[in-house]
Order: C-alpha cells, then sequence, then structure tokens
C-alpha cells in the first residue's frame, strides 16, 4: 500500500524507523520527519510544475486531454486498488469509464458539465471510503472546490485552471487514504517488528555486504 506513494522510504527505512520508535507513522502527504528536505523541496516543485502543465494542456486549441485522462486512470486505479472487493471498487470504474470518456474527447464533445459531473461522482465515492476523521477536511475542501467550480461555469476561461485543481484535489484525498491505510498497517506490523527487528535489519546489512564484496570481486577480474 505505501510503496503507492512515489518517492517515499523504501520499507526498509520504514521498519527502521518503527525499530527506533513503536508509535512512527507517516504525515498526511506520506512523508515523515526524517525524510530528506532536499528530496522533498525537489518533489514539490515538480508536483507544482506538473499541475501547471496541465492546466496549459487544456488551454490549447484544440485542448489535450492525453495526460488528463491519464491522471483519471491513476485516480480510478488508485480508488479500485484501495476499495478492492468493495462495491465502491465497482462503482470507481462505472463512474470514470475512460474508454466513455476518450470517446467524447475524440468527438470533441468533453463538455464542462460532464467535467464537473466526472469530479462530483468521484468525490462521492472518496467519501465512503474515508476514516472518519477525514470527514470534516474533505467536506470543507470539496465545499471551496464546488465554488470554483461553479464560477468557472460563468468564465470559460477559467475552466481548465478549475478542473485541474479539482483532480489535484481528488488525487490528493486518494493519497490521503494510502496513508491512513499504511499507518493502520504500520500499527499492526510494529509489535512484530519490536521482537523480529533486530533480525530484520542484520540480514538486510548482510544481504548488502556480499554483494557489494561480489561486485567487487567482478570489478576485480
Amino acid at each position: 500500500m505505501y510503496s503507492s506513494l512515489p518517492g517515499r522510504m523504501t520499507n526498509e527505512q520504514l521498519a527502521h524507523e518503527l525499530l527506533l520508535d513503536a508509535n512512527f507513522k507517516l504525515d498526511d502527504k506520506g512523508g515523515s520527519a526524517v525524510e530528506n528536505p532536499v528530496f522533498s523541496r525537489i518533489r514539490e516543485s515538480f508536483h507544482v510544475a506538473f499541475w501547471d502543465s496541465l492546466v496549459d494542456d487544456l488551454k490549447l486549441q484544440p485542448p489535450c486531454y492525453v495526460r488528463v485522462v491519464r491522471v483519471l486512470s491513476e485516480i480510478r486505479d488508485g480508488i479500485a486498488d484501495l476499495a478492492s472487493g468493495t462495491k465502491e471498487a465497482a462503482q470507481i470504474n462505472s463512474v470514470v469509464d475512460v474508454d466513455a470518456i476518450q470517446e467524447q474527447v475524440d468527438g470533441g464533445k468533453l463538455e464542462w458539465a460532464a467535467c464537473v459531473g466526472l469530479v462530483e461522482g468521484i468525490v462521492a465515492v472518496l467519501q465512503r471510503m474515508q476514516a472518519p476523521k477525514r470527514d470534516a477536511e474533505t467536506r470543507t475542501q470539496w465545499t471551496h472546490m464546488q465554488e470554483v467550480l461553479a464560477q468557472a461555469g460563468e468564465e470559460v476561461a477559467e475552466q481548465p485552471g478549475a478542473f485541474c485543481k479539482a483532480l489535484e484535489l481528488v488525487l490528493e484525498r486518494v493519497n490521503t487514504i494510502r496513508v491512513d491505510a499504511a499507518n493502520a498497517r504500520l500499527r499492526m506490523i510494529a509489535p512484530v517488528i519490536k521482537i523480529h527487528g533486530v533480525e530484520y535489519e542484520r540480514a538486510h546489512m548482510e544481504k548488502r555486504l556480499k554483494a557489494a564484496a561480489a561486485a567487487g570481486g567482478a570489478g576485480a577480474a
């Protein structure tokens, strides 16, 4: 589950942190206090650049929806993975029907109302999936986003930016659910790490030393 969050700590690093602190958990963005701040800033810069470029895609004449469709696919797949085995998994595949969306794009018929309805459908599924502690913050963010979308409905020039902000919000909420699931799993494995953590780290250290020795031997040959 945690591996779905790009650019984060490895399982080995997580095990090490749990060994040091059984109450260790990820922050709401999937990072931690021990994460390299330089990497965090680089990732944030890429994040901003990506969404800005996505807005530019939609401002082209005609708009380019290639990456938007990819984002929608990522959102659908992320929710389906998190909701595996539940009715929400089936619902999100119905709400985010990528083939149907692509047909509308190809035919130049992806209207603003359809974009808003798409986001509304995704948020409805997310709200049923998320932990109760997330209800208030999601509701607040979604209320604000509804106002942004409504205003953009009257200002065509604002629609690319508003739609991308809505997609960014949705993807952020998907990742928040991923983090909550990852933290729940950390709480489950913490007792195991407490008992077997030293052995786990020793085994990985020996594995790295053997790999280094093998690489050194190959280089000498």
